[in-house]
């Protein structure tokens, strides 16, 4: 897996461009992840207190929403190949790069 950064070219901005277009996206984490957190705390409630649903809501909806507002594209390779049935361990490498480790128990 390798992350494709921002389809913005740097030449298209300035220096002051691309400390304004910085600040958007700062701007933009903020408050997707403030409005986020408040709806997960409000699921989580209305849950009971059991942790599943705002989980699955954080992998859904929060993370993909970071990823598209920093103009972040995931390339997946070999994705098809890892055997989801057992445990599994997943590294990332300084480049990027996913290491999937099939092990017995991992717990």
């Amino acid at each position: 897996m390798s992350v494709t950064t921002s389809s913005v070219r740097p030449g298209l901005l300035g220096g002051v461009g691309w400390r304004v277009f910085n600040a958007l996206q700062l701007l933009f984490t903020l408050t997707w992840t403030s409005v986020l957190i408040c709806f997960a705390l409000l699921l989580l409630v209305l849950c009971g207190g059991r942790r599943h649903w705002p989980l699955r809501m954080a992998s859904r909806v929060w993370a993909p929403g970071l990823l598209a507002g920093a103009g972040a594209r995931l390339d997946l390779e070999g994705f098809e190949a890892i055997d989801f049935s057992g445990s599994s361990r997943i590294s990332v490498s300084g480049n990027g790069h996913f290491r999937v480790a099939r092990a017995g128990s991992l717990r």
